[in-house]
């Protein structure tokens, strides 16, 4: 219901945790203690939470209750509360609680609660009327995602930079639940990300070119304007596009990064071969032959890592996904490795190894010292938890990584009903951070040298110039994912 909703919102807040009062009420929610009140007259106070005071008009509730306060003190103990830069002016008023919850025989754990409860709110204040409001944002935008998911995706893409979930989240979000999406393309797209109708009439995602590194919004909004003047809204050819598009070289070598000439026939790298061949200032030449040239395919790695260079997501395979198939080089088997789709059909506690890409890193002041990543694979997310001792002992590494690999014991929350018990959320308590295995040995020139034609002197030297390849190749992804 809504109000469990408002209840998720207010107990990650300082007050709650620094009280520890979220876990004593997860417990009465699930049904695994049984709902208790420190006093008859709270009752009424924290019937709604549980028995667990959990906002501010309640602790206000409590302190008049309880705590022998007028109405006028309960005020000033609210503002004290809700002063977050104001320090240790809680004093006296805990004093005055604690004192008046004994003389009321209130027991020493529910004090010791509230008064934690009180000092958090302190640093930061969160009354029942703010969780509301976001209860009913989140609720709302859960609705419009689930029933029109196509629309929340493209206001939320619209809506960048957010935060916290980068484009390429939402996006890949977006697909494993049904959404139709199409990468950028100079026939097509507009500056923001757009709506179109797909043959079978479902709507589709248009990528938007304020994606594509390096482009101006005023710049694109004129080329669509040209683009649109033209018959049926559309460039007849590539050569009509440069010639009439009234970009610059470097904004149409932007666009053939990004893959966007590939509708008029011109794949990536022809493409950017192309538009950096051509003169700096005009366009003529089109047809001189010199100017093109012929490239073999792109690799799956090589087309996702391209894409993130030049967009910050790809519309082909998931990164995770491609590195796991084509470019391992963790020292740990691929089969030993669990899937974030299958995650939750694990039971609690199992050692796991998992794989991903990184989406987000929290290090909360109130975690006491507990740092949380969020990784991401082709199926979803999975959440990870490393103590202070572990961060440390892997920091550098774990601050510079776009992927990892880790090894830890699956934490896993269940629903105590049984519609419920296929529900739940898990973490993984991490043990353990793999390195990509280094090079060894001696290192090869990657440019054209004499090289034996065949062999095992010519197999082990393509080895060894293959995984250099590899290497560098994950190093040109880590930056431009870090980029974004």
């Amino acid at each position: 219901c809504l109000y469990d909703l408002v209840i998720e919102v207010a107990i990650i807040r300082p007050g709650p945790i620094q009280g520890g009062l979220i876990h004593p009420f997860l417990r009465r929610r699930n049904g695994q203690d049984p709902i208790r009140y420190a006093h008859p007259k709270l009752v009424d106070v924290l019937e709604r939470t549980l028995g667990v005071p959990l906002f501010q008009e309640q602790v206000m509730r409590v302190a008049m209750e309880v705590g022998d306060f007028t109405p006028g003190e309960a005020d000033r103990l609210r503002k004290s509360m809700g002063a977050w830069q104001m320090k240790g002016d809680l004093g006296p008023w805990m004093k005055k609680l604690v004192t008046g919850m004994r003389r009321h025989k209130i027991e020493e754990v529910f004090i010791r609660q509230l008064v934690g409860q009180m000092k958090g709110f302190a640093d930061y204040g969160f009354p029942e009327s703010h969780a509301i409001s976001f209860a009913h944002i989140a609720y709302v935008s859960c609705y419009l995602k689930a029933h029109y998911p196509h629309l929340f995706t493209l206001a939320m893409l619209n809506s960048q930079p957010l935060g916290f979930y980068s484009p390429h989240a939402l996006l890949q979000d977006a697909r494993r639940h049904g959404v139709q999406t199409a990468p950028v393309c100079v026939q097509s797209s507009h500056w923001q990300t757009s709506l179109e109708r797909g043959p079978d009439g479902e709507p589709i995602l248009r990528l938007g070119f304020e994606l594509i590194r390096g482009l101006h919004k005023e710049r694109l909004e004129k080329f669509v304007k040209i683009r649109e003047s033209k018959k049926n809204a559309r460039w007849s050819c590539w050569q009509e596009c440069l010639a009439e598009s009234d970009l610059r070289r470097d904004e149409m070598a932007f666009l053939a990064s990004a893959d966007a000439f590939s509708a008029l026939g011109l794949r990536r790298r022809e493409a950017f071969w192309l538009m950096e061949a051509l003169p700096t200032q005009s366009m003529p030449g089109l047809e001189d032959p010199d100017l093109f040239q012929t490239f073999e395919d792109e690799s799956s790695f090589t087309k996702v890592r391209q894409d993130f260079q030049a967009t910050g997501t790809s519309l082909h395979a998931h990164p995770s996904e491609v590195i796991r198939k084509d470019v391992w080089l963790y020292p740990v088997p691929k089969q030993s490795l669990t899937r974030s789709a299958d995650i939750l059909k694990l039971p609690n506690r199992k050692k796991v190894r998992v794989f991903g890409m990184v989406l987000v890193r929290q290090a909360p002041p109130t975690a006491k010292g507990m740092v949380f990543f969020t990784l991401e694979d082709e199926g979803g997310f999975f959440n990870l938890v490393f103590r202070p001792n572990v961060f440390q002992k892997y920091a550098d590494f774990l601050h510079e990584q776009c992927f990892l690999c880790v090894e830890g014991t699956l934490q896993a929350v269940r629903g105590s009903s049984q519609q419920a018990a296929s529900y739940g959320a898990s973490s993984i308590l991490v043990h353990k951070v793999y390195k990509e295995a280094g090079f060894e040995g001696e290192l090869v020139s990657l440019r054209s040298e004499p090289t034996p034609s065949h062999g095992p002197q010519a197999d082990a030297q393509q080895a060894v110039l293959d995984k250099q390849r590899l290497l560098l190749g994950l190093k040109e992804f880590r930056k431009a994912r870090n980029y974004y």
